[in-house]
């Protein structure tokens, strides 16, 4: 997702706009989702991001500081995620030449060796009491 002083891109376009507009240009949110801004993922991306990321103010989590339409502007991950989606309905509905109503969209349960850990700590505990 890149930024411009007029538009807002998309996909490939934006990954091409990473060497000119770094500041404006913003990858691996996904990570984020969900998570506060004093959370030490948020940190260390925080710390090693060439785009600028800040507290929101509204909701506590994190937050990108871009300049869109000639102005400062945070959006939060979400937002930036329901950007991704509206455009990934867009190309679908072109390419099916039919409206989307409904999709599924599917997470990884374990994408790190501590969430993998809980998960299977979860999955006995139940076993246990299903005995």
């Amino acid at each position: 997702m890149a930024f411009g002083e007029r538009q807002r891109i998309i996909g490939v376009a934006a990954k091409n706009q990473l060497t000119t507009n770094i500041r404006n240009s913003i990858v691996g949110f996904k990570r984020l989702l969900g998570r506060n801004y004093d959370d030490p993922v948020v940190q260390e991306m925080a710390r090693t991001s060439p785009f600028k990321i800040v507290q929101h103010p509204q909701t506590n989590g994190a937050g990108f500081e871009v300049r869109y339409l000639d102005k400062a502007e945070i959006f939060t991950t979400e937002q930036i995620t329901a950007m991704l989606f509206t455009k990934l309905k867009e190309t679908a509905e072109i390419a099916i030449k039919a409206k989307v109503f409904d999709c599924v969209i599917s997470v990884r349960c374990n994408s790190s060796y501590f969430d993998c850990e809980l998960t299977c700590e979860f999955i006995l505990w139940r076993m246990k009491f299903k005995k």
